[in-house]
């Protein structure tokens, strides 16, 4: 057995009876989080899941200093525009391409290769405009930087 799954069968003897909640269901994004503090190199792509009703993110990991979460937007589809009053949110382009909002009704084409920076409190979010899917990784400059909705 490799020394991480070995860690994180230890962990999980310790830690399973602590991570019931009043309804008796686990904790599993705790878990799964512990299991990827092993983990330091990822196939993004992998992570992206489309769905016909709304564009779909999908964390990836969750450290003390930041979270990584893959987004996954069909055509048509929105992330709908907000801000962050706790931290930094960088997006990059992996595949296709999204209109990016840049607050004050101020728009711009993000495609693959590019990076947007969205700073605390700034306002952000994205519609796909084009014909295909869209791929993006969000980084979070903090695991928790909060949630606002705002106008694009």
């Amino acid at each position: 057995m490799a020394i991480a799954e070995c860690l994180t069968a230890r962990l999980m003897q310790l830690l399973m009876p602590k991570l019931q909640d009043s309804t008796g269901v686990y904790c599993v994004k705790l878990v799964v989080t512990l299991e990827l503090m092993y983990e330091r190199i990822f196939d993004l792509q992998a992570y992206a899941r489309f769905s016909d009703q709304s564009a779909q993110v999908t964390e990836v990991v969750v450290t003390d200093n930041s979270s990584v979460a893959v987004w996954a937007v069909q055509p048509g589809q929105k992330v709908e525009a907000h801000l962050h009053p706790s931290g930094q949110d960088t997006w990059v382009m992996l595949k296709g391409t999204l209109t990016y909002y840049l607050g004050n009704g101020q728009r711009q084409t993000l495609s693959v290769g590019q990076c947007a920076l969205a700073d605390r409190s700034q306002i952000h979010g994205a519609v796909n405009e084009g014909t295909e899917d869209a791929v993006f990784v969000s980084i979070y400059s903090a695991p928790t930087i909060g949630y606002v909705e705002a106008l694009p």
